[in-house]
This record gives C-alpha cells, sequence and structure tokens, in this order.
C-alpha cells in the first residue's frame, strides 16, 4: 500500500507559495401477490495534523503554501355514454370513436357529426377544435354514470359531502379518511404528524417528514404541507415533474402528412421539431434502460435518465420476461395499496407513479404500445393509472394510454385499469420556477427541476405581467417556425417543446389554467402545440390543453397557441462555446472521443484532456452527502447530536443532508448484469461506477488484484477503452466524482464497502489537472479522503465513471437583497444557498469589514446563530459540500470569484469530522483547492451555507 510522505505536501507548496407502516400486509389485491412468488433477499444495495494513513505526526499550518380491453378500442380516450358494447370505454361508438357518443366510424370527439368530421358539428375535415366539442369532453353537467365529473354524481361518486364508507375526503370520515384534521389509526397527512410546520417557508418539492401510513418514504412540500403524494386527494399531486426530464423517444421527423426520409436542415420548412433536439438526437435507444435481474422472476428497469426504477412487470405478470400468469387490473385504490404494499425485485418502497413519471417512460415513436418493449416487455396498450388525482373533480384520478401516449382523467370507481409501479426520484430542493426580467417586457422563465427555460408569455403576448398583445394561434407548422426565428429575453436560441418538456410545465394541483399562474402569467385556458409528431395519425402534432393539463393529439393545420422553450443542452450541437455558459454540450472531435464534450471557459472541451483547461469547474451532478452519522466534540469524543443551537457542537455534518433521512443501503445499487463485472449505480449522484478497482473482476471482487501501477495517461486511455458490464462509454472520473463516492464515516477505506466491494485503501486518479503544475494530476486517497495533485507519471489506483452532467445556465447566481449588506449566492447545481462573504465580511462585494478566523466549535456556533440575507437556519457546510466550490481551473483563490468575492486563499473549516483522529476536522484550502483535516483547536475561515433557497 503506498503512502505519502506530507514532506510532498510541503514540497508541492512551494510551487505556489501558499497553501495556505404501518402497512397492514396487502397479501392478495384482486387475485394479485404482493409478496410474489418467491421469496427475495434484500439486497442492500495544537498543531496542523495532516499525516499520512494512520498517522499523526506531519503537521500543515495555517498560512502553509396494444389492445385496450378495458371494454373498449384501444383508440377510445374519452368515454362517452351511449357506447356499444365493442367500445373500451365507450357505448355507441364505432373502432376508432376516441371522445364522442354515437358518432360515425372516423368522428373523435363529437355528437352525431359526418364522418369526416374529427371534433365539430357540421365543421370541415380539418376542424378539430369546435367549442361544441371540446376535444377532451368529460365534464358534462348531465352526464350518465360513466361521467366522472358530474356534480350531482352517480353511485360511482367519491367526493359526495355524505359519502359511503370508501369516502376519502369527508369531515367526518370513517377509518379509511386520508386527510381529516382529527384523523384516525390510518390517517396520512394529520396535522398532529411530525414535523406539522416543516413545509411553512419551503418550497415545493423539498424533502420533509411526516408519519404517514403507508409511509411511502417520499415525503415532499406541496404548497406549505409535508405530503405522501399519491395519498388520494388532489392535496398530495406533485406539482410537475421530480426528476430529470427524458425524452420524448420520437426520433423520426415529419411533416404535415407523414413521415420524412431525412429532417429538415435549418431554413427548411418543418425544421425544430421534436427529433431534432434532445437526449435522442446523441444517444441510442438501448442507452436509456437498464433491465435487472437480481431476483428470479422479479425484474426491475432503471431508467438512467431520469433516474426512476420502475417494475419491470405489470401488476398481475412476473417471470424475467413478464410471461408468466396474467396481468390484472385494479380500481385506483386498489392501485396505490397495490404498489405501496409490494414487494419486487428485493425493493420494498414502491408507489404508484403520477402522471409526469409515468409519461416518462413513454416512447412517442412506436405505438399499440408507446413504450420500449426491450426494457418492458408484454406491455399492454391500454390506460395504466397514475397516483394524482384530478383538481377538477376528486372522483377522477389521471391514467396515461399506453397504446400511443394520451393522458386524461377519468373516474376512480369507474373503471379498472393496469399497474405499474415505480421507486425513486430526488425531489428538487429549491424553488421550482425562477422569472427573469432583466429584458424589458420580455420575461423568461428558468425551471430548477427540469433546466428548461421557457419564454415568460404566450406568444403574441409580452410585457411583465403578459398584458400587452394578446396570444397568437398557428398551425404547427406556423409554431415550429415562430420558435425557431423567437428573438426574447436577449437570446435567440428558442425551439418549440416537445410533449415531454410541455407536459413538465402541467401543474396537476391547479385547473383553469392547470399552470403556475405566477411563474406564466396570462396562460389561456387552451391548447398548446408541442414539436411532437403523431404516430398513429402522422397528420396530427400533440398538444397540451392548459385547462385542465390532458395530453392528447390534434390535426397540424388546427390553430392553436404556443410557447417556446430552449435547454443549456439543446442536442443541435454547437461547434464551439461562442456566448454559450458553462457545462453546455458542444460537439467537438477529440482523441479519443468522449462523447462529453461541454463548454468551459468559453472553449468546447473534452475534459479530461491532458491540461487544466479541460478541468470541469464544479460538480455535474447532484450533490451527494459524507456519509458521516456520528457526532463529536472539539477533543474527538463520540457524543449524542446536540438538538439545538443552545448546546455546543450543533451544526456538524451528520445533523444535515441525505444521510439524516436515508439508511446508507438506500444510496447504492450493486448490479451484476455481466458476470464477474459488477457495476455500482450511485442512486443519488445518477452516476453509474465500475464495481471493482481496475485489476480486479468477480461478482464480489473476488478475483485478481488491484493494479497500483497506472500513470495517469494510462489511466486516461484505459477508461476510454474499457469494456465493462455491458457499457463502453466509460471515463476516468472527474475529483468532484470521487469525492463524492467517499464516505467520511469510514475509514482505511473510507467507502461504502457494501457496494464497492474489496476497495484498497489507496489513491485513485481523477481526470483533472493540477493548474499550478500540469505535470500533476488530482487524486483522491481512499484510506481518509484526502483530495491530493500527484505526479502524472506515479503509479495510482483507477475506478472507472460512465455518466453525462446536468447541463445549467450560469452556475451560481449572487444575490444582495435591495440595500442588504448580506449578499447571498445560489448554486444552481448543487442547489445550496451559500453566504456571500466570508465570515467577519460584509457588502455587496464583501468590502466591507475584515475576513475573521474561528476555531472549530466557533464557527459551528457562528453559523448555526447567523441572520444573514434574510435565513436564520445557515449552517457550516460538510466536507463534500464545501469542495463543491472550490474550482481547480483556478488558484488564489480557488474558486469562482465573480460568485465569491473577497474570498481568502487560505483554509475554510467543514463541519466533518475526520473520523481516525477525531479531534480533527476536514478543510478545504481555497488557495490551492486542496481537501484536508487539522486539529478542531485551529483557527480558520468560515462560509456559512443553507439547504437551497
Amino acid at each position: 500500500m503506498r503512502r505519502y510522505p506530507f514532506a510532498r505536501l510541503f514540497a508541492l507548496c512551494s510551487l505556489w507559495m501558499s497553501c495556505t407502516a404501518i402497512v397492514e400486509p396487502y397479501d392478495n389485491i384482486d387475485g394479485v401477490d404482493t409478496t410474489r412468488k418467491t421469496d427475495p433477499v434484500k439486497t442492500t444495495d495544537d498543531t496542523g495534523t495532516h499525516a499520512e494513513k494512520g498517522s499523526d505526526t506531519a503537521t500543515l499550518k495555517e498560512g502553509d503554501t396494444s389492445t385496450e380491453i378495458q371494454t373498449d378500442t384501444s383508440t377510445d380516450t374519452h368515454p362517452g355514454t351511449g357506447d356499444s358494447a365493442s367500445g373500451t370505454q365507450d357505448t355507441g361508438d364505432s373502432e376508432s370513436d376516441t371522445q364522442d357518443t354515437g358518432d360515425s366510424e372516423s368522428d373523435t370527439q363529437d355528437t352525431g357529426d359526418s364522418e369526416a368530421v374529427t371534433q365539430d358539428t357540421g365543421d370541415s375535415e380539418t376542424d378539430t377544435q369546435n367549442t361544441g366539442d371540446s376535444e377532451s369532453d368529460t365534464q358534462d353537467t348531465g352526464d350518465s354514470e360513466a361521467d366522472t365529473h358530474d356534480t350531482g354524481d352517480s353511485a360511482s361518486d367519491t367526493q359526495d359531502t355524505g359519502d359511503s364508507e370508501s369516502d376519502t375526503q369527508d369531515t367526518g370520515d370513517s377509518e379509511v379518511d386520508t386527510q381529516d384534521t382529527g384523523d384516525s389509526e390510518s390517517d396520512t397527512n394529520d396535522t398532529d404528524d411530525t414535523l406539522p410546520d416543516i413545509c411553512a417557508e419551503l418550497a415545493d418539492f423539498e424533502p420533509c417528514s411526516v408519519i404517514t401510513i403507508p409511509d411511502r418514504d417520499y415525503d415532499i412540500c406541496i404548497s406549505g404541507v409535508c405530503q405522501s403524494p399519491g395519498c388520494g386527494t388532489v392535496d398530495c399531486n406533485v406539482p410537475g415533474p421530480y426528476f430529470l426530464l427524458a425524452d420524448s423517444g420520437q426520433r423520426t421527423c415529419f411533416n404535415g402528412t407523414g413521415a420524412l426520409a431525412d429532417c429538415p436542415v435549418r431554413g427548411e420548412e418543418y425544421f425544430g421539431q421534436d427529433a431534432q433536439y434532445g437526449w435522442d438526437v446523441v444517444h441510442s435507444p438501448e442507452e436509456r434502460y437498464n433491465r435487472i435481474r437480481d431476483v428470479d422472476n422479479e425484474p426491475v428497469v432503471q431508467d438512467n435518465v431520469t433516474g426512476l426504477m420502475w417494475q419491470g412487470c405489470i401488476a398481475g405478470l412476473w417471470g424475467d420476461d413478464c410471461t408468466l400468469e396474467t396481468a390484472t387490473e385494479l380500481s385506483w385504490v386498489e392501485a396505490l395499496e397495490f404498489c405501496d404494499a409490494l414487494t419486487w425485485g428485493s425493493y420494498d418502497d414502491w408507489r404508484l407513479p403520477d402522471e409526469f413519471a409515468l409519461q416518462s417512460i413513454i416512447d412517442y415513436n412506436v405505438k399499440d404500445p408507446a413504450v420500449n418493449s426491450d426494457a418492458f416487455p408484454e406491455t399492454l396498450s391500454v390506460y395504466h393509472w397514475a397516483s394524482s388525482t384530478a383538481v377538477a373533480n376528486e372522483g377522477n384520478a389521471w391514467r396515461v394510454s399506453f397504446s400511443d401516449g394520451n393522458a386524461s382523467d377519468y373516474g376512480k370507481d369507474v373503471y379498472k385499469y393496469y399497474v405499474r409501479c415505480v421507486r425513486g426520484g430526488t425531489p428538487v430542493e429549491t424553488k421550482r420556477f425562477t422569472i427573469d426580467g432583466s429584458v424589458p417586457l420580455e420575461p423568461i422563465v428558468t425551471d430548477a427541476a427540469t433546466g428548461l427555460i421557457w419564454q415568460g408569455c404566450t406568444a403574441g403576448q409580452s410585457g411583465e405581467e403578459c398584458t400587452i398583445g394578446s396570444s397568437s394561434a398557428l398551425t404547427w407548422l406556423e409554431a415550429l417556425s415562430y420558435c425557431e426565428n423567437l428573438s426574447w429575453g436577449g437570446d435567440a436560441k428558442w425551439r418549440l417543446p416537445n410533449i415531454v418538456e410541455l407536459s413538465s410545465i402541467v401543474d396537476n394541483g391547479k385547473a383553469n389554467p392547470s399552470i403556475d399562474i405566477d411563474a406564466f402569467p396570462a396562460t389561456d385556458n387552451d391548447y398548446y402545440w408541442s414539436s411532437s409528431s403523431g404516430i398513429r395519425y402522422t397528420w396530427d402534432g400533440w398538444h397540451v390543453n392548459f385547462q385542465f393539463g390532458y395530453v392528447y393529439y390534434a390535426n397540424k393545420s388546427s390553430r392553436y397557441h404556443v410557447r417556446c422553450v430552449q435547454k443549456d443542452a439543446d442536442a443541435i450541437l454547437p461547434s464551439d462555446c461562442s456566448g454559450l455558459p458553462e457545462f453546455t454540450p458542444c460537439s467537438v472531435v477529440t482523441i479519443p472521443d468522449r462523447d462529453y464534450d461541454i463548454c468551459i471557459g468559453g472553449v468546447c472541451q473534452s475534459p479530461g484532456c491532458g491540461t487544466a483547461d479541460c478541468n470541469v469547474p464544479g460538480p455535474s451532478f447532484p450533490l451527494a452527502d459524507s456519509g458521516q452519522r456520528d457526532c463529536f466534540d472539539g477533543a474527538g469524543a463520540l457524543i449524542d447530536c446536540p438538538i439545538s443551537n443552545n448546546e455546543a457542537f450543533f451544526g456538524q455534518d451528520a445533523q444535515f443532508g441525505w444521510d439524516v433521512d436515508h439508511d446508507a443501503n438506500e444510496r447504492y445499487t450493486r448490479i451484476l448484469t455481466t458476470p464477474n463485472e459488477p457495476v455500482v449505480r450511485d442512486d443519488v449522484t445518477g452516476r453509474m461506477w465500475q464495481g471493482c478497482a481496475q485489476g480486479m473482476s468477480g461478482d464480489n471482487c473476488e478475483a485478481g488484484t488491484v493494479d497500483l501501477d497506472i500513470s495517469w495517461i494510462e489511466a486516461l486511455d484505459l477508461c476510454e477503452e474499457f469494456e465493462w458490464g455491458g457499457y463502453t462509454d466509460w471515463r476516468l472520473p472527474d475529483e468532484f466524482e470521487l469525492q463524492s463516492i467517499v464516505n467520511l464515516g469510514n475509514i482505511g477505506p473510507a467507502v461504502d464497502m457494501d457496494a464497492f466491494l474489496a476497495t484498497t485503501a489507496d489513491y485513485f486518479w481523477t481526470s483533472s489537472s493540477y493548474k499550478v503544475d500540469e505535470s500533476r494530476a488530482w487524486a483522491v486517497d481512499f484510506w481518509g479522503g484526502v483530495v491530493f495533485p500527484d505526479s502524472k507519471t506515479s503509479g495510482t489506483a483507477v475506478r472507472c465513471v460512465r455518466g453525462e452532467p446536468i447541463p445549467y445556465i450560469n452556475r451560481y447566481t449572487r444575490v444582495v437583497p435591495g440595500e442588504s449588506t448580506e449578499p447571498f449566492v445560489v448554486d444552481h447545481v448543487t442547489s445550496l444557498m451559500w453566504q456571500g462573504c466570508t465570515l467577519g465580511q460584509n457588502g455587496g462585494d464583501c468590502s466591507g469589514g475584515n475576513a475573521e478566523t474561528r476555531t472549530w466549535e466557533a464557527a459551528l456556533a457562528y453559523c448555526t446563530s447567523l441572520f444573514w440575507g434574510g435565513y436564520d437556519n445557515w449552517r457550516l457546510p460538510s466536507s463534500i459540500e464545501l469542495s463543491s466550490i472550490a474550482n481547480h481551473k483556478n488558484m488564489l483563490p480557488s474558486t469562482n470569484i465573480d460568485a465569491f468575492p473577497g474570498t481568502e486563499s487560505s483554509i475554510y473549516w467543514s463541519s466533518s469530522s475526520y473520523v481516525s483522529n477525531v479531534d480533527n476536522a476536514w478543510l478545504v484550502d481555497f488557495g490551492s483547492g486542496y481537501v484536508y483535516y487539522d486539529v478542531k483547536g485551529s483557527n480558520y475561515y468560515a462560509r456559512c451555507v443553507r439547504s437551497g433557497p
């Protein structure tokens, strides 16, 4: 085991002068055995001391240098009220009737229309939106039994004020009441639950903690209330996606009538449609999903884009290819219960997906079924239940058709549909929408949940509240052209959104319109075009009805509204970075071509190309936690974690972050799809890791030995050419990625050994060069977690990684509220909010006051008692949080000085203790970017942080 004497640290310093629940077990729901056919085993998934492993002698002091079978045909999507037995949800309609009562063969949305009419009473062939024929007519006020929005509902109504036993919202409800303020045992959202006010001042999507039955372990703030999504009422709807947005799957271009052999080029008609932008442009369908069979007959599907994990078979089916048993239809309540009680593939935290999640696996390039059938075999071309309740009528719930992808709501007790459960998803811990009005009359809206940037007004409108002008109605072709030629908000990179993107801004907790009107004022209660074409009828284009949020399609000659979008990573890739922000994907020819080229410092780079200019200036993934779960005092004694800032040592690492609410075995999933070549998926960051260090193999890394004699250049080449676990797109990780798997709760090695078996306590290479001396590159020591630059000719261990960066525009936003002298910085990559000045400084540019040093204990106390920028919930950052704002492209200081002016080129405290010698705590030196440790009695600088805007 190779060690680094700390004399090497000093020698390196001279180069630059200053180192300065209770769930009742649903054993069988409608014949569906939720415990499965097997019994799966759950997988799990003083002086400054900076010595080498195990040593405490060296010092570094401060200043050192298909077929719908619901009684309807596959295309019937909006049931009528007099349909014949052959309709799937309609009673009298012919085979292709999708929304009508008594219509002729091709009528899709009307009452008594002629053969060619599609949505009207007397309209011509292309009429798709008559005012007497709304596309998704399910809301008649005199409806028959199947009506799902009637104000005097039939027996299946689940919202009557004198409801039967199954009423889920009555104010004097029975045992199953889920939202009463004085609820019985099974209350899932009681106001007496734990931390009842946790959401009072927090943004939507921020994780919170309540006691829920069933406990979905997925509680988040929704409209100021801590909720368990899918609990049965509209209050529990998630107002948008809470995962990285997937692409639509559409890879074919179309004109107004059919498919095109080749996609148009810029300047030609029909340029700018779905197939020309997004993830699908630069990735094959095979890259999207991994089908995992760790438990016999219980496959799961990992979505490598969204991070969600899916039940590999719909309810009732099982077997590695879902060919055993029979798919089962469930009512909506049964569907909720089924998923909550399900144990499958060794996981027991399944839930019914909301419509955003369910739509995310729709493949809009195919039909019957509209899904990737390699990943999801035996999927039926029928409706599947979503967990979300309809805001216009809580007797309805959302459903998504796997025949073609349309989404609407229908009665919870009227029909039974099919079910596929889901788990995972990382809530966005920040305010979702940010409005930029810097260009007068042309607001733009950034969505933190998806990374999309939206035109703030509907086409034709302008002004801060979009009250100038009137919204335009355009054909599909006109809509494409409008967005491609739009100049708005000082930008000209606009396009028409695809159907997945457009659906993402639906707020299913609202109606008339179903959108956040604070972010998108004056939105019409009407249809908006997407850039996606219909596959069943290629002369149609997909749209969203923002009255209720329905997703459907209509003839492209129809005139609908338009809102344009852009993304920092739009995949008509630029060949250079002129005028583009950091992290924007670009297109360069590299040898080897890493397929990972991004804008860095205005230059299109392939990270790890050999110079410091190729360093990524910060993490490009959701930030992970440090793994530290214990609290310590200043002398190194293990203590019970303090509970308030009135107690000494309150505010340290173990008291904040992901680790507080999650077990260690929830962090990683070890995947064995290829014998002897395990892969580890980090379910927080989304990165996928080589499961054994280079030189080792075997399902448990039992074969071979770690190769400790790999030079840096060899490491780059090795990962670029690496084939492992069925993947060929491996690369050497950058320093932020490699640090992300360091576990500061362990020592020798400092890693999760259940996930990363047989890891040795040695240094491992990163792809990043050292700015001061480019003959060196950054390495991470897995003895304890030190980050240190080593000679590129040295022999060091290697572990490869795969995964793409999350693109963000302008990583940091520096905010100086009003006349305040207390600026703060929002990091859009990590969702952390930082104190804008070092302790002791103040002012818009931190020129007021002088930076001050503190002991570790005093730094903890300072941050937890700090009131700054209008916030009082500051804390000292963990080591991994603090190092996330280091920028190894810069030195003296090694950070972004525009975001953090006045930063000292010196050492700053973190809240993490060094567990090998716990009278020490971890530090980041912002002179060099080193990460190491020192005794807690030393005096160093501090900058506080809070967990998001």
